[in-house]
């Protein structure tokens, strides 16, 4: 019957959402080359595509396959967008996970690292911890001793989590 050649269109564009980049922009440009050079053959040479007995025919054919792979095509894009927004609402609650998780490893760093002496005899000091990324992987001690002071600097390599934890565990 006519219009059979509207299920390879759906099918075309359905892969389209599948795919992504210069692979999807392809898919389409060639959907639309080809659905139009189709329509433009139907148009001018109907009898090439089926033979009707008259165009009534032919015109019910082609609109009722087409409005059945539209149908088609909106009920697979609702599934396959379904799908997709629930990835993203898992995706946004790891995120959200992570951000407080790593809100929380900033503050305990801070606990952790900012740790000064209460009694450094003479001596007067203060301490400004600013990592380069959210958690860094450098730390400090500072010892009063009976003749001056012991101040170790280390810097733990990386930056972030990782670095964080080795610093916190080499400090422990």
């Amino acid at each position: 019957s006519g219009g059979a050649q509207y299920f390879f269109f759906v099918s075309a564009l359905m892969g389209a959402i599948l795919m992504r980049g210069w692979q999807r922009i392809l898919v389409v440009l060639l959907h639309v080359a080809a659905m139009n050079s189709v329509l433009i053959v139907e148009y001018f040479y109907p009898d090439l595509i089926v033979d009707y007995r008259n165009p009534e025919d032919r015109y019910f054919a082609v609109a009722f396959s087409y409005t059945l792979c539209t149908i088609l095509f909106a009920l697979v894009s609702l599934v396959v967008s379904a799908h997709y927004y629930e990835l993203v609402r898992r995706t946004t609650r790891g995120q959200d996970a992570f951000k407080e998780d790593l809100h929380l490893a900033r503050a305990l760093q801070r606990r952790v690292v900012q740790v000064m002496p209460a009694d450094l005899h003479v001596f007067d000091a203060a301490v400004s911890y600013r990592p380069a990324a959210s958690l860094g992987g450098d730390f400090y001690e500072v010892h009063p001793l009976a003749d001056g002071l012991r101040i170790l600097i280390a810097d733990v390599a990386g930056h972030g989590i990782n670095a964080a934890l080795s610093s916190m565990l080499a400090k422990g």
